[in-house]
């Protein structure tokens, strides 16, 4: 609304008549001598004056005063302020407290409210990602710190006029009330926007901001029943003031808990009338020619408009000219003017035409802001207000008309490489009671893991931006190297190369189906080729068709899936009943649910513990850190060249991911299989059939670090364009026990083993 400074001046009135005498009591002619109080209180006011000539002699940014200066000026008059409020206080206590000392403390809130303002204003204009959480807080803070002091102006305020029969019936009066009411209501409804902002416990009651407001109007009503324009200055204030109020009338009001849009309360009448009330305030104030025929008119033979000009703040205090303060209002009106278009229902339908109507008034307000004078540089006649609120409302509303226009297409390219030094007990897989071979006596070893994968994703419209026919089909590539060396038995190194394609298409879309988000249907295609010691190992093809439903607001992602195998082992046998090669099948459901509405690192740990330094960016689905449960049921049967490894067998999987402090996550994943072959084993001494119980528990940590800016759009620009670099690190515990039936010739468990994989690791992520 402005510089606050100017803002308050109608305070500089109230502290005239306190200084000047007007007394409500009567006369100043047969007044006893000052009593002890009096005299303090005159040495009070005394002092309060030298502040406010320091301040009002002050050189004030951008036109003299550099921010160091004013810094400086700022850490100087607080401490004195909060010396004068507390020498006033107990004042007021000794007194009776008389209405001349509350409006000087009123004063003194006033000035100090004034300077945490300041503040506040500085803490939006920085924008840091890696401290974004902790100047959030600030702001938090610092807005209701303000709230504070306008609810004790406001109180110490109406207490002084209880006792000014003078004050309450002067025109002044409603200009006064009505902009400390209006200004209460508004810090009080930004201290709940940045508490909501950095995720704090909300203090102030939303309920009482529309009584605060609708008083305001009434105020403002009847000071300007009682201002005409031919007063200047004096009317152009209580028309802007009476329009911010209107507007701020007109918005849906604020519910604590409840995620806030600022959007026109379409619902209530009284509402869209202050709103069409407003846009015709701020309509005739847009005109800085207009506004300076007001302030400065022709014809102004008693000169009522050049006191009330040369008697404000603007004379007084920045020694702005009249053609200045009709930029300044002209300005302030425009930038209300695009404010009251990006929340016009007119727009509704279409959010670009939101976007240019919003526009053109902001571009003049920052136009208008804009001050050259004939030797000094530019400066913004708002002290950086309308700038900093030019960039923010653009920004908002044109991700919004991103947000609300036609989504864009998926089309990402992501590039994956990572290392992983693991200790393994046993990489031969060697039996319990088992004797090992002579050429290989040992069975552990440290091994180190190494990934390097290109995926692609994309959905099809990509290619030709709102076609509704290839919208609904997505592409997936996926090429991947993944070799593992061994630092002593080399006989076991591995190697993977492979690769991925799969086909997905949406055969159901949102609200389609109640509590259904969407159904697609899948084809995926894989291709493995494993090297053992160097050697070639197996050739597998996997064809992978599957039903994916998400519902429930995205609570639930299951699958429905059926698979076949081709595997081609390349080894060599001495018997072709152990020939595994053949076909693998296997079908089966697994479903993974998100139960961050319930429960998530937010409430687990509180705001500000759910990620700390390189978090990503609030809109990117790594953010939210919800508890995430899984679950899946497998059955699998497989038909071999031999006849020693054919079997069945049924699968069950669980896991969870919980989210720690600090962006760690914990996760756990148990697997449990029941393999039943279906012949005598030729391995078992008594021939008996085979059956194996394996279990696999794997429990890992990670952190993942955000290490560049990027925008919310990383994955639907150019796939080339490579801005989101993650970091991964994790360890990871694995052990797995399989249990068998079968025993040779001597008595050995060949096939039943116990593995621990102890490993830790680093991964990047680009995209």
């Amino acid at each position: 609304m402005g510089r606050t400074t100017v803002n308050l001046r109608c305070f500089i009135v109230l502290g005239v008549f306190a200084l000047g005498g007007l007394a409500p009591c009567g006369g100043m002619a047969q007044t006893p001598p000052p009593s002890a109080a009096e005299a303090d209180e005159v040495a009070l006011t005394v002092e309060f004056q030298k502040v406010i000539e320091e301040y009002v002699s002050l050189p004030r940014a951008p036109i003299r005063a550099s921010e160091e200066q004013l810094a400086q000026w700022r850490s100087e008059l607080e401490p004195r302020l909060d010396s004068l409020i507390t020498r006033l206080q107990s004042l007021a206590r000794q007194a009776g407290r008389p209405p001349d000392v509350l409006l000087i403390q009123a004063l003194c809130h006033a000035r100090r409210a004034n300077l945490w303002l300041a503040q506040r204003r500085e803490l939006d204009a920085r924008y840091d990602a890696t401290q974004e959480r902790e100047l959030a807080v600030q702001r938090s803070r610092l807005a209701e710190r303000v709230a504070e002091e306008y609810q004790t102006i406001n109180v110490v305020l109406q207490e002084a006029l209880r006792e000014a029969e003078a004050l309450r019936q002067s025109r002044e009066i409603s200009l006064v009330q009505g902009v400390i009411l209006a200004q209460t209501a508004i810090v009080q409804d930004r201290a709940m926007a940045a508490a909501e902002e950095a995720k704090l416990p909300v203090q102030t009651d939303a309920r009482v901001i529309p009584q605060l407001l609708s008083d305001a109007d009434e105020l403002l009503r009847t000071y300007l029943a009682a201002t005409g324009p031919e007063r200047g200055l004096e009317w152009v204030r209580g028309q802007f003031y009476a329009g911010v109020v209107k507007y701020r009338r007109a918005l849906r009001p604020r519910v604590a808990g409840q995620k806030y849009f600022t959007e026109l309360d379409v619902d209530n009448p009284a509402s869209r009338e202050a709103f069409a009330r407003a846009r015709e305030i701020f309509k005739r104030l847009s005109d800085p020619d207009e506004v300076l025929r007001i302030l400065a008119p022709a014809d102004d033979p008693e000169q009522v408009a050049d006191r009330a000009f040369k008697s404000s703040g603007f004379y007084l205090e920045v020694a702005y000219s009249p053609e200045m303060v009709a930029r300044y209002y002209a300005a302030s009106a425009n930038l209300y003017l695009g404010l009251i278009s990006a929340i016009d229902p007119q727009y509704e339908a279409s959010p670009e035409a939101r976007l240019t109507a919003s526009r053109e008034p902001l571009e003049r307000a920052r136009a208008l802001d804009t001050y050259q004078p004939p030797v000094d540089e530019a400066f913004s006649l708002t002290d950086g207000t309308i700038p900093v609120s030019y960039t923010k409302v653009l920004a908002e509303l044109e991700a919004a008309t991103r947000e609300t226009g036609e989504p864009e297409p998926l089309n990402d390219l992501t590039l994956t490489f990572g290392l992983t030094p693991i200790y393994d007990t046993n990489v031969s897989l060697l039996g319990r009671n088992t004797d090992t071979p002579i050429d290989r006596q040992r069975k552990r070893d440290f091994r180190t893991a190494s990934i390097l994968k290109l995926s692609y994703v994309a959905d099809l419209d990509a290619c030709d931006k709102g076609n509704e026919l290839l919208s609904k089909w997505q592409v997936l590539f996926e090429a991947r190297v993944a070799p593992t060396w061994n630092v002593r038995m080399r006989d076991y190194n591995e190697q993977l190369y492979g690769g991925t394609a799969n086909l997905r298409y949406e055969l159901l879309g949102p609200n389609k189906l109640p509590a259904v988000d969407g159904v697609y249907l899948h084809a995926r295609y894989d291709y493995d080729y494993v090297l053992l010691g160097n050697d070639g190992f197996l050739r597998l093809h996997r064809v992978r068709p599957s039903m994916q439903v998400v519902a429930f607001d995205q609570v639930l992602n299951g699958s429905l899936f059926f698979q076949y195998e081709d595997r081609n082992y390349l080894e060599e046998l001495r018997d072709e009943r152990f020939d595994r090669d053949g076909n693998y099948f296997s079908w089966g459901a697994d479903a993974r649910l998100d139960l961050g509405r319930w429960v998530n690192a937010e409430q687990l740990w509180g705001p500000e513990n759910v990620w700390g330094p390189w978090a990503p960016n609030e809109n990117d689905w790594d953010y939210k850190r919800p508890l995430r449960v899984f679950g899946g049921l497998e059955f699998a049967t497989n038909s071999t060249q031999g006849h020693d490894f054919d079997y069945e067998s049924q699968i069950i999987s669980t896991g969870a991911q919980l989210p720690l402090p600090y962006g760690i996550d914990l996760s756990g994943r148990a697997f449990f299989e029941w393999q039943d072959y279906r012949g005598n084993s030729l391995v078992d001494r008594k021939r008996r059939s085979r059956h194996d119980f394996i279990q696999e528990y794997a429990f890992r940590t990670e952190r993942r670090f955000y290490v560049t800016e990027y925008g919310d759009d990383f994955e639907h620009t150019h796939p080339l364009n490579l801005r989101r670099v993650v970091l991964t690190l994790f360890g990871e515990l694995r052990f797995t026990l399989d249990d068998s039936n079968v025993r040779d010739r001597l008595g050995q468990s060949i096939f039943e083993y116990n593995r621990i994989m102890y490993s830790a690791g680093v991964r990047f992520d680009i995209n």
